[in-house]
């Protein structure tokens, strides 16, 4: 399945697939290179995006990414959300 997003069957496979909940910051980057920019952006949202999806402010997600809730990658001066993590971060926040 990953083969046909371009990504290679390795530990980022799995992390694309959600299947790896915690990852290092180099397991991401890696993983956001990997991916073909469509791909990429399915996966990988502004903190805008993100914010506006999900009802919240720019900076509440910023402060999550800050201390490790959710998992997102430093692109040049701007942030991109790993969509899988604030996912499971929010089904997580709702069962409780």
């Amino acid at each position: 399945m990953c083969e046909k997003e371009g990504i290679p069957k390795t530990r980022r496979c799995l992390l694309s697939r959600g299947l790896l909940a915690s990852a290092g910051q180099d397991d991401l980057l890696a993983l956001y290179l990997s991916l073909k920019k469509g791909v990429r952006e399915q996966k990988f949202v502004s903190t805008a995006e993100a914010a506006e999806t999900a009802g919240l402010s720019q900076r509440t997600l910023q402060s999550w990414m800050d201390s490790g809730k959710i998992q997102g990658v430093r692109v040049g001066r701007k942030y991109r959300i790993y969509l899988n993590s604030l996912t499971e971060y929010l089904r997580r926040s709702d069962e409780k």
